[in-house]
């Protein structure tokens, strides 16, 4: 079982890169790394064809996954990683944006989740982010498009989801806007 990160986005609302924003003592994309804790077997980030410079902030043991079609929107970076992750057993699905995601929520899902189930955190009812996606559900997300991701999947009443409550505030907030820092 992987961790698969999505950090091509082009943060556009941001108004600049947002990845590279200070947040506490390191930069954005950074801090989002160093919350997910030990206990996966590999460890994707999936960056834009234009991110190459980004490759020195991230540590040695991520892999990186360039996403030539990651400007069309969410799905195609997911689909990107998801190609490189075809052997696993699941993915932890998560983005590069959220950086109050605590190491417990990480860790539940990851508990949770199996080849044949998608796992969502959910806080006080709410849906969140990141998400677990078993193998069972790669095929069908490796021709994902535009900007939903996998959202249409976790929608389908015919798939095996599992919905996880954590006490984890940080799994609804994400960065989209310098005012969100």
């Amino acid at each position: 079982m992987g961790c698969l990160v999505l950090a091509a986005g082009s943060s556009k609302r941001f108004g600049s890169d947002k990845r590279l924003s200070g947040f506490g003592d390191k930069f954005l994309l950074q801090h989002v790394l160093a919350n997910i804790p030990d206990g996966f077997c590999e460890k994707l980030v999936v960056l834009s064809d234009g991110d190459k410079s980004l490759s020195s902030l991230i540590g040695d043991d991520w892999q990186i996954v360039y996403a030539p079609e990651s400007g069309k929107g969410m799905g195609y970076s997911l689909a990107a990683g998801l190609s490189v992750a075809r052997d696993w057993d699941a993915a932890l699905v998560a983005l590069a944006d959220m950086p109050w995601v605590t190491a417990e929520s990480y860790t539940a899902i990851r508990q949770q989740l199996g080849p044949d189930n998608l796992v969502v955190p959910q806080y006080k009812g709410k849906r969140g982010n990141p998400v677990g996606i078993g193998r069972q559900y790669f095929d069908r997300l490796s021709k994902a498009q535009g900007d939903q991701g996998a959202r249409a999947l976790f929608r389908d009443d015919s798939v095996n989801l599992k919905t996880l409550a954590v006490d984890d505030p940080g799994i609804l907030r994400d960065i989209d806007t310098p005012q969100d820092l």
